[in-house]
Order: C-alpha cells, then sequence, then structure tokens
C-alpha cells in the first residue's frame, strides 16, 4: 500500500491525483486510497471498505454509499452504528452482494451486535476471527452459498440470541462450542450437508425457542436430553437420516408448537407422551419406520392443525379421540398398515379440508358423518378395503374438488348428489365394483380435468357434455358396459390428452366421433362397435404415443404416415 503511494506522488501532485482517481475503480487495489482517506470513519470504516474493495464490480456499485468521504452511521446503506458513534449493526439482505467474507476483518469491529447478510450470493467460509465479536447476539448469513464447518470460535459468542445459517452449503458436524451459547433463542442450521449427530450437550441450550436442523444429513439418534428444551416452540429435525426411537422425554416440550421429524429412518412407536404436546399447531412424522397404533392420547391435541403421520408402519384402527381435534384442517395417514373402520367421529372434524387415507387396510362402509365435513376440498381413501355405498351425504361437500375412493370394494351406484358438486376437478373412483348409469348431474361438471371411472360395472350412456367447460384432460372409463356415442363434446375438447373407452358397448361413426386433440398423449378405442374410416387429418397428430382401435367394425385405409409416428400402435380392425 505505502510502496504504491510513494511510487506515484513523486511524479507530480496532478499525475498523483488523476492516477488516484484511476484506481478507485480497480477492485480490491482501490482500497488504498479509500482507506488512506477514511480517517473520519476509522478503523471500522476501513475495514468494512476493505471488505467493499474485495466484492465484484456488481456489489460495490451497489454499496455506491459506502464512501470514505461520508460517515458510516449517517449514511452508509446497511450500516447503523451506537450512541457512542462505533458501528454496531450491519443490515444487507437481499442486495445481490456477490463475494467471501475473508476480507471482512471482524477484530476491527467489536461493537457489533448484528450481522444480517442473508439471502445475497456469499460464497467461501466463515473467518474464525469472528469470535471476536463479543457484542454479538444476532448473525445471520441465510441464503447464501456459503461452505465450510462452522469455525470452533464461533463458540466465543456468549451473547449470541439468534443464529441463522439456513440453506447454504455447510458441512462438518455441529462444533461443541455451539453448545456453550446458552444465550440461544433460535438456532436454525437447516438446508445445509451437516453430518454426525445431534449432541447430546443440546441440552445445554435451555433458552432455545426455535430449533431447525432439517435438511441435512445427521445420523444417529434423537437425544434424551433434547426433552431439557422446555422453551422450545418450534423442533424440526425433519429429511436427515436420524434412527432410533423417538425419545420419551419429547413430552416435557409442552410449549412446542410445531414438530416435524419427517423423512428420517426413526422407529419404534409414536410415544403416548406426545398428548402432552397440548399446544401443538403441526405434527408431521411421515415418511419413518415407526410402528404400533395411532396412541388414543393424540386425542388431546386440541389445537392440531395439520397432522401428518403417512409412509410409515402404523397399524391398529384410527383412534376414536381423533374426533376430539376440531381445529384441524390436514389429516394424512396414508402408507400404512392401519385397520379397521373410518369411526364416525371424523364427522366432528369441521374445519377438515383434506383427508388423504390411502393405501391402509381399512375395512367397512364410509360412515355419514363424512357429509358433515363441508370445508373438505379432497378425500383420498384410494386402495383400501373399503365396502358399501358411497353415501348420498356426499352431496353436502360443496368445496370438494378431488375425490379419489379407487381401488376399493364399494358397490352400488353412484349417487346422483356427486353430480351437484360443481367444483369437482378430479374424479378418481377405478377399480370398484359399482354399477348402475352415471348422474346427469355430471353434464354440469364444467370443472372436470380428470374423470377415471375404468373398471367398475357401470352401464348406460356416457354423459354428452362431459367437456362443456372445456378443461378435461383425461378420460378414461374403459371397462364398463357403456352404449352409445362417444360424448358429442368430446369432439372438440382440445384439452384432452388421455381418452380410453376402451372394453365397452361403444358405437358410432369414428370419423364423426373422434376429433383431433392437439396434446393428446394415447387413445384407446378399441374393443368397441365403432364403424366407418379413420379421418386423413389424423396423420397430424404429433403427440401421439399409443393408439389402440382394434376389435372394432373399421373399414378403409389407415391414414398415411399415422403409424410412423407412435411408440405403441394397434390397427388390427
Amino acid at each position: 500500500m505505502s510502496i504504491l503511494k510513494y511510487s506515484i506522488c513523486p511524479i507530480s501532485l496532478v499525475s498523483c491525483l488523476a492516477i488516484l482517481h484511476l484506481l478507485s475503480s480497480s477492485g480490491v487495489n482501490a482500497a488504498s486510497d479509500q482507506m488512506h482517506a477514511a480517517s473520519t470513519a476509522g478503523s471500522e470504516g476501513k475495514a468494512l471498505l476493505t471488505w467493499k474493495a474485495s466484492l465484484d464490480n456488481y456489489s460495490q456499485s451497489k454499496l455506491s454509499s459506502w464512501s470514505s468521504s461520508a460517515n458510516p452511521c449517517s449514511t452508509w446503506y446497511g450500516v447503523r452504528c451506537n450512541k457512542a458513534g462505533r458501528v454496531s449493526v450491519i443490515n444487507i439482505t437481499s442486495f445481490g452482494i456477490k463475494g467471501t467474507l475473508d476480507h471482512l476483518n471482524f477484530s476491527s469491529l467489536p461493537h457489533l451486535t448484528t450481522i444480517e447478510l442473508s439471502q445475497n450470493a456469499l460464497h467461501g467460509t466463515i473467518p474464525s476471527n469472528i469470535g471476536n465479536l463479543s457484542r454479538l447476539t444476532y448473525l445471520s448469513f441465510w441464503l447464501n452459498q456459503l461452505s465450510g464447518a462452522i469455525p470452533i470460535e464461533i463458540g466465543q459468542l456468549t451473547n449470541l440470541r439468534f443464529l441463522y445459517l439456513y440453506n447454504n452449503s455447510f458441512n462438518g458436524s455441529i462444533p461443541k462450542e455451539v453448545m456453550s451459547l446458552k444465550s440461544l433463542v433460535h438456532l436454525i442450521l437447516q438446508g445445509n450437508e451437516f453430518t454426525g449427530s445431534i449432541p447430546t450437550s443440546i441440552g445445554n441450550l435451555t433458552d432455545l425457542s426455535v430449533m431447525a436442523l432439517g435438511t441435512n444429513k445427521f445420523s444417529g439418534f434423537i437425544p434424551e436430553e433434547i426433552g431439557k428444551l422446555r422453551s422450545l416452540t418450534q423442533l424440526s429435525l425433519s429429511d436427515n437420516t436420524l434412527t432410533g426411537p423417538i425419545p420419551l422425554s419429547i413430552g416435557n416440550l409442552s410449549d412446542l408448537t410445531l414438530l416435524y421429524l419427517f423423512r428420517n429412518y426413526l422407529s419404534g412407536p409414536i410415544p403416548k407422551e406426545i398428548g402432552n404436546l397440548t399446544k401443538l399447531n403441526e405434527l408431521n412424522l411421515r415418511g419413518n419406520q415407526l410402528s404400533g397404533p395411532i396412541p388414543e392420547e393424540i386425542g388431546k391435541l386440541r389445537f392440531l392443525v395439520q397432522c401428518s403421520l403417512g409412509a410409515n408402519l402404523l397399524m391398529g384402527s384410527i383412534p376414536q379421540s381423533i374426533g376430539n381435534l376440531g381445529n384441524l384442517t390436514f389429516l394424512s395417514l396414508y402408507g400404512n398398515f392401519l385397520s379397521g373402520p373410518l369411526p364416525e367421529e371424523i364427522g366432528n372434524l369441521l374445519s377438515l379440508e383434506d383427508v388423504v387415507l390411502s393405501y391402509n387396510n381399512l375395512t367397512g362402509e364410509i360412515p355419514n358423518s363424512i357429509g358433515n365435513l363441508k370445508m373438505l376440498t379432497s378425500i383420498n381413501i384410494f386402495e383400501n378395503k373399503l365396502t358399501g355405498h358411497i353415501p348420498s351425504s356426499i352431496g353436502n361437500l360443496t368445496n370438494l374438488i378431488h375425490f379419489e375412493l379407487s381401488l376399493n370394494n364399494l358397490y352400488g351406484t353412484i349417487p346422483p348428489e356427486l353430480g351437484t358438486l360443481k367444483l369437482l376437478a378430479y374424479v378418481s373412483i377405478f377399480q370398484t365394483q359399482l354399477s348402475g348409469v352415471l348422474p346427469d348431474g355430471f353434464n354440469n361438471l364444467t370443472h372436470l380435468d380428470k374423470l377415471l371411472l375404468n373398471q367398475n360395472y357401470l352401464s348406460g350412456y356416457l354423459p354428452q357434455n362431459i367437456c362443456i367447460g372445456s378443461s378435461l384432460t383425461r378420460f378414461i372409463v374403459l371397462g364398463n358396459n357403456f352404449v352409445g356415442a362417444i360424448p358429442r363434446s368430446l369432439k372438440n375438447c382440445s384439452s384432452l390428452q388421455v381418452i380410453d373407452v376402451a372394453y365397452n358397448q361403444l358405437s358410432g361413426n369414428i370419423s364423426e366421433e373422434i376429433g383431433l386433440y392437439p396434446y393428446a398423449d394415447y387413445i384407446k378405442l378399441n374393443n368397441n362397435k365403432f364403424y366407418g374410416q379413420l379421418p386423413w387429418n389424423w396423420s397430424g397428430y404429433l403427440t401421439l404415443t399409443e393408439l389402440r382401435i382394434s376389435n372394432n367394425n373399421l373399414s378403409g385405409r389407415i391414414p398415411a404416415g399415422l403409424g410412423e409416428k407412435f411408440g405403441e400402435v394397434d390397427f388390427v380392425a
């Protein structure tokens, strides 16, 4: 720095000033002029100007207010000072700052209480001299591209209350020194590549109210000492490779409002102590290897809004106490070995909007009380062993959009009330034992996107206006006893991607019944009673991968080039 200064200035005063002006835009070397003239800013201003000079040109332009001729305490963007005029806050978020922290000399900023540099493009590591910031209470680097290990010197920040390092690429284990930061209130390390186990010394952080360690590579057991963190309101350990049981001490965390343990390898039962978490709003344990019954004590969680226990090995019946969860909006128990009936008490969940019970062994009939759930937008009870009729009370669910009961042992007719639910977009009732005709009301379902009724015993005519809303993408009714023509609204239903009416008794002139569908993936018309010739413009299909028209009464020639376009073709008439 001094060599550069003295090799230039002897030339002449005018030349010296001109050269110094040119150097002021040349990256890190620009710090020479800035630091020489920063006597008004002191060592703190010099430290920040040195860091600014190490950033890319765009970042430097964004920090144009950082100037050696200005007071950092009054005009520098994102910088605030304490009453003594010492820099105490650096707050630069979502500013596109790109560079490293290597040239930010934390030792020169001993009065810092807050560092907020989140949502930028910082990379590299956290310098070890960050440990000199003994007054620091708030440290936030979330959503950057920082990597490497957390320096052990972070353990010297004994006043630190908030540590936000989430959504970076940090790795290594959590240093044991972090567990000495007894003032910590928030510890959020989510979305990194941390490894190793959660240290048992985590129990030292008794002031913690939020701990989020999810989406990392932590392994081993959840330590029993976690039960010492009685101030916790939010705990997320999801998306790791944790094993072993949920510790019984989890029941000590009576202030918890959120518990996320999903997508790990946890095993054993859901402890009945979970019933002690009476303030819980969100419980997500899905995607583990938990076994045993759903504890009856879950009914004590009267403030629960979201409950997700899917993709585990749970068995036994759904407890009747679930009817106590009057605030529940989302219930997901899919992919377990649950058996027995749907409890009548499910009708007490008047706030429920979404219920997912698919891939279980549930038996018995769908209770009439389901009609009480007038807030429901989605029912998914796919692949169980339910029997009996679809209850007519389904007609009360006027907000229903998604309705899926496929792969059950249901029988009887589709209740006409289903056709009154005008918001329905997805109806899936395939591979059951339903019979009879489709309700006329299906002609009024203008929002219908997917209709899957295949492999039942349905008969009669198909609804003529099934695509009246021009939004239908999948129309699958194969393997029934439908007669008559293909619905006239399908001919101009340009949104169709899949049409499968195979194995019915449909009839009509194929050139008049079927249109040209620009987004079609496959068309299956085989095993019906269609006649006539294939339209010449069918050779214009560009997206079709499968066409089946065999076992009909077709005649004439196949349009030129039609067979060359498809991956699988069945032309036999």
